[in-house]
């Protein structure tokens, strides 16, 4: 499947690297940021973003190839499951959850839909890390 809409959840630091990852290694993908709320004071980088939504509902309606969950933890697996349930390709930034409360659901559900997930853990490449 070839990637052309991206849709990032949240754009706060993490979120806006990913934006300039993506924006530079594959400008041609259309990015969406999907925020709390639409502020009159864009960044620099939410300037180039495709189109921002403030319902996740009606960015999923808007349509996505991918997703990447880059909101606070708390919110993840509620981001994950709205992403899930619309059979759309999901990056989550670690950790999935903040509680283990709804992640037998969310297994459930990701066996079920048996769709690509994959959890963004940077350090866990770290030879200091691993050793300790």
């Amino acid at each position: 499947m070839k990637i052309k809409k991206i849709l990032i959840i949240s754009f706060g630091s993490i979120g806006r690297r990913h934006f300039k990852v993506i924006k530079k290694l594959r400008p041609e993908i259309q990015i969406n940021l999907l925020r709390r709320k639409i502020s009159d004071n864009k960044s620099e980088e939410e300037e180039f973003a495709n189109k921002t939504f403030t319902s996740i509902k009606e960015a999923i309606k808007y349509g996505a190839d991918a997703a990447i969950v880059a909101s606070p933890a708390k919110f993840h697996l509620e981001h994950s499951l709205d992403i899930l349930n619309a059979n759309i390709p999901l990056f989550i930034e670690k950790p999935i959850s903040d509680s283990l409360k709804n992640c037998l659901e969310f297994k459930k559900l990701v066996k079920k839909k048996n769709i690509l997930i994959l959890v963004g853990y940077v350090l866990r490449h770290s030879k200091i890390i691993n050793e300790f």
